[in-house]
């Protein structure tokens, strides 16, 4: 089944099937939100037992969360990649799920950028295309609740708008702040 969050309401408790400190030797047990995640199969951490919930992510380690949360098959596909994403990169299967579902546009040059960090803007992007497939959200050009670090024009305004006016996300002393690298946590728990 496709991931149901946002519209399912996140466990007040951690959950029984998860053992955050038997498992993941980085994690609480009030770390709820990754636990939830954990228990979907959309986070399944490192190979030495950690999630690493504070460091940065990568564009490839989100293409990786974004297919587990939408429900989708990750295949290489050759019409649907960057010129920087060989079919042999362990994201290439990723990159190409997210690219066929719509979900996901490199930049302008053709490129993805693999090992650059995800901006919360890119984040927020991914997030509400996704949303747009599974839930038919329906994000506005009336911008409402952006607030003055987001200009009206920019690409990701009406994602940015989406979520603060559906509550998805937080303003941080009242701004959106596009351009903050993501980690890992910001992307468990925004």
């Amino acid at each position: 089944a496709a991931f149901e969050a946002p519209n399912e309401p996140m466990p007040q408790k951690p959950l029984e099937t998860v053992e955050p400190n038997s498992t993941f030797i980085d994690i609480a047990p009030t770390d709820i939100e990754i636990l939830y995640l954990i228990q979907k199969g959309v986070v399944r951490g490192n190979p030495d037992k950690t999630i690493a919930p504070n460091a940065k992510l990568t564009r490839a380690e989100a293409t990786t969360i974004f297919s587990r949360m939408f429900d989708l098959t990750p295949g290489f596909d050759p019409g649907c990649t960057f010129s920087d994403v060989p079919s042999t990169e362990w994201y290439a299967p990723y990159t190409s799920s997210l690219c066929n579902a719509g979900l996901l546009r490199g930049y302008p040059d053709g490129t993805f950028k693999a090992g650059s960090n995800l901006t919360r803007a890119e984040a927020t992007a991914m997030l509400v295309r996704g949303l747009q497939k599974l839930q038919n959200a329906q994000p506005s050009d009336t911008f409402t609740f952006l607030p003055s670090d987001v200009p009206h024009d920019t690409w990701f305004s009406k994602y940015a708008n989406y979520v603060l006016e559906k509550n998805y996300s937080p303003l941080v002393n009242n701004r959106f702040d596009a351009g903050r690298l993501y980690t890992r946590r910001d992307l468990f728990v925004d």
